[in-house]
């Protein structure tokens, strides 16, 4: 499974300082303070994010953590955007459009990423084989008729009616979340 390397991970951690020194150095009146604090906490956390999802172990959970990057960038996009447009006459103009720049290419790397995930999971998603499935279903399947038909007490059918119910569940669970690493053991 594909995973965030090393580089990308450090150019997240760079962005979310590079974006509180540039928050550092804007004027901090009422207008300024909310898409600061926004600003801040979406880069911050997308940093946070980036380191933690080396760690997951499946790729729905990684994919989530991609999801919560992208979502982040998307505030740190729409923030950085409109800091562009308020502060046009401040000095460090030029570090506002650099992190701007650096969101969108963050951005395309992530969504670059999670698409490849994406492929490697259509990849994985194959139809699994259970050994002895088949066998086994039409033994239960069997047993259920004969139990139907041979028994007149109302308990037994109620018990075994529970039973098979129970037991057609854990098959489907079987058939749906079947793990790729659980047919390997």
């Amino acid at each position: 499974m594909s995973r965030i390397n090393v580089q990308l991970t450090n150019r997240v951690f760079v962005f979310a300082v590079d974006t509180q020194k540039f928050l550092t150095t804007i004027p901090q009146n009422n207008v300024y303070k909310e898409i600061s604090a926004k600003l801040s906490n979406s880069s911050i956390y997308m940093s946070g994010v980036c380191e933690d999802a080396n760690k997951v172990q499946s790729n729905s959970d990684f994919i989530w953590k991609i999801d919560v990057i992208l979502q982040n960038l998307d505030v740190c996009n729409f923030n950085i955007r409109i800091l562009a447009n308020l502060l046009f006459d401040i000095e460090n103009i030029a570090e506002l459009k650099r992190l701007l720049a650096e969101a969108i290419e963050l951005k395309t790397l992530f969504t670059a990423l999670k698409e490849n995930i994406g492929e490697t999971q259509k990849e994985e998603a194959k139809p699994k084989i259970i050994p002895h499935l088949g066998k086994f279903t039409f033994l239960t399947t069997s047993l259920l008729a004969y139990l139907f038909y041979l028994t007149n007490n109302g308990f037994i059918l109620g018990l075994t009616i529970i039973s098979s119910s129970i037991l057609v569940f854990r098959i489907i669970n079987l058939l749906f979340r079947w793990e790729p690493e659980d047919i390997k053991r």
